[in-house]
């Protein structure tokens, strides 16, 4: 009879705490609390994977479409209305660009007063 041997392997993971370099001991990430770790590059520490619809090398800018309502909050969609606005991009306040005859900060009112639809703004009679 042939005994068979069985060995147990303790497989040690590591990872990354938060606003630490994940390789290097000692480096703090620069990443404003919106990364779990960040990578070293030609230009210094890179944050990895921003969270909150935020990008940049220290996670610190909206992605488009989105804007800070508060620094330390995450990135807020900006719902622009697709009819009345001149796209996807608002201000640092929230306030999206309105087509002609458009008004509001989500330009989803027409400047005339009249309901607003899919096609426009139709006009008063």
């Amino acid at each position: 009879m042939r005994s068979v041997g069985i060995f147990l392997c303790m497989v040690f993971i590591s990872y990354p705490v938060d606003g630490t370099y994940r390789f290097e001991r000692g480096a703090h990430c620069q990443c404003n609390g919106k990364a779990l770790y960040c990578v070293r590059d030609t230009q210094g520490l890179l944050c990895v994977k921003c969270q909150g619809n935020t990008e940049g090398r220290q996670c610190e800018l909206c992605k488009e479409g989105y804007y800070h309502q508060r620094a330390d909050q995450s990135c807020i969609s900006c719902n622009c209305n697709p009819t009345g606005s001149q796209g996807s991009p608002c201000d640092s306040e929230g306030r999206c660009r309105c087509k002609e005859g458009f008004k509001g900060e989500k330009c989803d009112r027409c400047a005339n007063g009249a309901p607003i639809s899919a096609t426009g703004c139709a006009p008063l009679k």
